[in-house]
């Protein structure tokens, strides 16, 4: 069986968001009531009316607040937390910490599928060598005694065992260890004694935050300074870090772009992924040629996507049958019975498994099934012959429709739309307009002279040559789309003696068409030329122009099967490096080029999305999420209106809440309520995100979607402590930032300092309760537990199997932005408190442990995209560095530091800069293997394919010809073959599902021999360089593709 297409689900969506909400609630009042919740203020009378109020007067009132002018009044920001609240949180904290390593420790020996998957698979599998290398995790008996051996894993293994982009999430949290730990001692031996003998306010308040900051010096003191050059060698020494991190990461990047990932072997390290293919190059036939022109002999196949929502629909219905053949065998293996049930029942379907039909009575005639007639609905069959058939037919259908979109794909195919007499009218005016056009440019003498023509032709020759729909006149060609006809002139490097006819004589005489063009009426030639002047000339662009993006938007929506994103794949890295690096040509938004994503990282369903389309729906949704930022006041209001023992009150029955226990219960839900209601607001958050990505925006690559949640999910993250935690709402703030734009740094300087407790009773419970939560994970063992209870082992297919033990991948989306909200707390308050600095460098200890042993131990790669969002969260901690920056010169403008705000000034340019500086010499690098690496490789790879003793240039590219699959960029929907049921139980002998194999077999031979003649069976073709005599004697050429698996 092929390899099977389903449309990308959010795995571990439910999961997540279990294991994150579980992090919060466990926080204790003193601190999660903070964090999101606002209180509403008892009296507001005489409260100042915040300039942006009644601006948004009319906004407020579409959503349901009629009181606007004192909606602000209401939002008040958090509070602080003493010591002795961050106290009582770490004793409640430390009191869940035991309870749920206890239980880890318990259900990681009943439940290993949960806490050692990767293992199992392993095991199963016989593939992962360096999941057997490592030590076993049932030899871990005393609690916590695996952090030693985790610990001790080389960053060697857990590179080979996680790939790059497990890797280097590890070494980002590592990165933020080593910036913390190494500046808590820094900070505890510099800075903590200077505070803590300062003459300030807090000076004889020993048991408070504050006599240990930067609020115990007095007002003006000299003693600012030390502070502000401290922050001066903090900021260079988390460059300095960073640098090193980054040298680390070009470094194993370009490893990885020379060679590949070693636990799969495709072309991605050889291929490059174009978008913006103009239509005359939408073949794989016409792309093929053209880059073999551009890179003659270095081309090894070429691959154009297309748009195919009736295949898919086809290829999802195949599955659906072949998966209820399996039920349907597994139910007769659990039972003894052949199982029966109502053709047209409803299935349920819940998290991957599918019941059997509700059939209570299960009595009844069996009805006869015909073979090339399917059976009414509503009459009973049995189950297994039923599935067998429609699976049969499943698989024909989508074997001759393959077949047709395959000879599309060779040869390319005109849109829907250019048989119409609508379209023949446009292309008359398009005409039209091209010849006004051209008067008006001669007339302007904007045209390059007596080669004008010959270049006409040349590109109009090209266009027939690539892929052109027009056999005929190559002027009507012209006139359709010249754009598309002029986005091959870069093939102009061809000289005359290249230029022939379709059918191989060659074209000598190149003044036929300058005699054309001189037989035109004078008297027309004139007219044009006079109303060119007047301005019509600009009138037909804006007519062309209009046209030109409506067809885009036509196409994207009913428009043609080629889409205008492509494959194409190399026999030798110089000429991948080089055209990846290289403008093909001189047309604007044509032709773009990057490193190709693993198959494995692509999103098959989007894959043939219009590039500009994409990038539209990108800007209009973070638009959106910009002003869903700005309205997150209003969901907090909601959430303290309602979320109340009050309003639970109003529910019959329920009034008992307000008096039970003298009231404790109504104070307990008043604390608990909002902030459970608020953090679900906020943990659905990166589910909205990626659905966005997938569905919306419909990104190509899932590494892709995992950047735009990285990036979306922390700028929210930025929104809820710098704004909404300190300021009441972002309205609030941007009144004050309004009213007093000056004392901007002032603004964010009185907040954000006065908020060290808080902060410390967050990362207690994050290292207490949120890591204990990670390792626990909550959601897949509900997920293990309601599956195991609800469904019957011996019942359930080896697919379905499969489904329950699934291995599991990191969620980036998720995961970064949580690391990059502690570094950003540490960053605002290691120069103010550095208090903060030991308890950030705790947490990300223990971040690494715990994500170490997950990566070693639970997760398993899906998809390898070399690191990608490495740089990003690097880009993202230096942004809270900046705030970090902002934020202490705010506030040594209110401590009356007089110089040091002038000294400190540069600091935030500073660090712009840096970010500047690593994305220009090591992130944009590091998006292309760099030619000199290149060249040696190639070297190497023609060495090893050398006699030995000698070197023969392009050795190395005969053999990655052989070695890689034409049809690894193929479309899966295209490549896949008949559907085959996999047997009842893996490694078991299944002499029914083999019977049913070999009945689906001859039926796959009686369809296929009456749709092809012998010898012709030309599916889903790719274009490939001829193989060489004794390739072809050597090898049969596999060009049919229900022969891939």
């Amino acid at each position: 069986m092929g390899p099977s297409y389903e449309s990308p689900s959010i795995n571990g969506t439910t999961n997540k968001v279990l294991s994150h909400a579980a992090d919060y609630v466990f926080r204790p009042i003193s601190s999660v009531s903070m964090q999101a919740s606002f209180s509403f203020q008892s009296d507001i009378e005489g409260s100042p009316m915040p300039w942006n109020a009644t601006a948004f007067k009319g906004t407020l009132q579409d959503f349901g607040f009629n009181d606007t002018d004192d909606f602000t009044a209401y939002l008040t920001p958090a509070s602080d937390v003493d010591v002795d609240g961050v106290v009582t949180a770490l004793f409640l904290n430390a009191i869940l910490f035991v309870m749920m390593v206890a239980a880890y420790e318990v259900l990681r020996r009943l439940v290993p599928s949960v806490y050692s998957g990767r293992m199992m698979h392993a095991s199963e599998g016989g593939e992962d060598t360096i999941s057997s290398n490592l030590p076993d995790a049932a030899d871990f008996v005393v609690p916590l005694d695996w952090v030693g051996p985790v610990f001790g894993v080389p960053w060697r293994r857990v590179r080979q065992a996680g790939g790059l982009d497990a890797y280097f999430f590890l070494r980002f949290i590592r990165l933020c260890l080593r910036i913390t730990s190494v500046t808590a001692f820094w900070g505890l031996a510099i800075l903590f004694p200077v505070y803590a003998y300062g003459d300030g306010l807090y000076k004889d308040n020993w048991h408070s935050w504050y006599h240990y900051s930067m609020a115990n010096i007095d007002q003006g003191s000299w003693q600012i300074w030390v502070p502000s050059v401290f922050i001066y060698l903090f900021s260079f020494f988390v460059f300095f870090v960073m640098k090193q991190e980054y040298r680390h990461y070009v470094e194993l990047r370009m490893q990885f772009l020379g060679r590949g990932d070693s636990r799969i072997d495709c072309p991605q390290r050889f291929s490059l992924m174009i978008e913006k293919v103009p239509k005359d190059l939408r073949s794989d036939r016409s792309l093929y040629e053209y880059f073999d022109k551009l890179f003659p002999g270095k081309i090894h196949s070429a691959c154009v996507t297309v748009k195919l929502p009736d295949l898919e629909n086809l290829s999802a219905r195949k599955h659906r049958a072949m998966r209820r053949l399996e039920k349907s065998v597994a139910s007769y293996k659990a039972s003894g019975f052949r199982p029966s049930h109502v053709v047209g029942k409803f299935r349920l379907r819940c998290l991957g498994i599918e019941n059997m039909p509700c059939d209570p009575c299960r009595s009844g005639d069996i009805y006869e099934i015909e073979d090339d007639m399917p059976p009414p609905k509503g009459v009973r069959v049995d189950s297994i012959t039923y599935y067998t058939q429609e699976l049969a037919n499943f698989s024909r259908e989508v074997f001759l429709m393959q077949k047709k979109k395959s000879r599309i794909i060779e040869t390319g195919n005109a849109s829907p739309r250019d048989s119409s007499w609508i379209q023949s009218a446009i292309d008359a005016a398009k005409g039209t307009a091209d010849e006004i056009i051209e008067e008006s440019l001669e007339a302007n003498e904007l045209t390059i002279g007596a080669s004008q023509s010959m270049q006409n032709h040349e590109s109009n020759y090209l266009s027939r040559r690539y892929g052109s729909f027009d056999e005929g006149d190559p002027r009507r060609s012209r006139r359709r789309n010249p754009d598309l006809t002029d986005s091959t002139r870069d093939t102009r490097l061809l000289d005359d003696e290249h230029l022939v006819e379709q059918n191989g004589t060659r074209i000598d005489n190149h003044d036929a068409y300058v005699e054309a063009a001189d037989c035109l009426n004078e008297e027309q030639r004139k007219y044009r030329r006079t109303v060119g002047r007047l301005g019509l000339d600009f009138a037909m662009a804006g007519f062309k122009y209009v046209s030109k993006h409506l067809n885009v938007v036509v196409d994207s929506v009913v428009g043609t099967t080629m889409s205008s994103t492509s494959f194409v794949t190399f026999l030798d890295h110089t000429s991948m490096t080089n055209a990846s690096r290289s403008i093909l040509t001189d047309k604007p938004n044509c032709l773009a080029i990057c490193v190709a994503p693993e198959p494995r990282d692509i999103i098959w369903e989007n894959v043939h999305q219009e590039a500009n389309v994409i990038e539209r729906r990108e800007r209009i949704c973070n638009v959106l999420f910009v002003l869903g930022a700005i309205l997150w006041s209003i969901p907090l209001a909601a959430i303290q209106a309602f979320a109340k023992a009050e309003q639970l009150a109003l529910i019959p029955g329920m009034e008992w809440i307000l008096t039970f226990d003298g009231g404790s219960l109504k104070a307990f839900i008043n604390g608990y309520l909002p902030v459970v209601a608020l953090l679900g607001l906020i943990l659905v958050l990166p589910v909205i995100f990626e659905r966005v990505a997938l569905k919306v925006e419909k990104r190509k690559t899932m590494s892709e979607v995992q950047r735009s949640m990285v990036g979306r999910y922390f700028y929210y993250q930025v929104v809820n402590i710098y704004i909404t935690v300190t300021a009441g709402s972002v309205w609030k703030s941007l009144a004050d930032v309004l009213e007093h734009p000056a004392e901007v740094l002032e603004i964010l300087g009185e907040s954000i300092p006065m908020m060290v407790g808080y902060f410390m009773a967050f990362l207690v419970t994050k290292i207490l309760a949120g890591l204990p939560t990670i390792i626990l994970r909550v959601g897949p063992l509900s997920r293990m537990i309601f599956l195991r209870s609800c469904f019957r082992h011996s019942k359930l297919s080896q697919r379905e199997l499969d489904e329950v033990y699934r291995a599991e991948t990191i969620q980036y989306g998720w995961e970064y932005p949580t690391q990059l909200l502690v570094i950003m707390i540490v960053f605002a308050y290691a120069c103010i408190s550095p208090v903060i600095l030991p308890v950030g460098a705790v947490y990300f200890f223990g971040a690494l442990m715990v994500y170490k042993k997950q990566v070693l131990y639970v997760y398993t790669p899906k998809y390898e995209s070399g690191g990608k969002l490495f740089p990003m969260a690097c880009d993202r901690a230096l942004f809270g560095l900046i705030c970090g920056q902002l934020t202490f010169i705010g506030y040594s403008l209110i401590r009356q530091g007089h110089w040091q705000p002038i000294f400190l000034a540069p600091l935030p340019f500073i660090t712009v800069y840096m970010m500047g500086y690593f994305k220009e010499n090591y992130t944009e690098p590091s998006q292309q293997l760099s030619l000199e690496r290149a060249v040696d490789l190639d070297y190497h790879s023609d060495q090893m394919a050398s006699p030995e003793g000698s070197v023969t240039l392009g050795a190395g590219a005969q053999n990655i010809g052989m070695a890689f699959h034409r049809y690894a960029y193929r479309q899966p929907v295209l490549a896949e073959g008949v559907g085959m049921p996999m047997p009842y139980r893996r490694g078991e002998e299944d002499d029914l599902t083999e019977k049913l194999i070999r009945d689906l077999r001859r039926s796959e031979n009686r369809y296929q021999g009456m749709s092809s003649p012998r010898g012709d069976r030309n599916g889903s073709r790719s274009l490939q360089a001829p193989p060489s005599e004794e390739e072809s004697a050597g090898t049969a050429e596999l060009s049919h593709p229900h022969e891939i698996v």
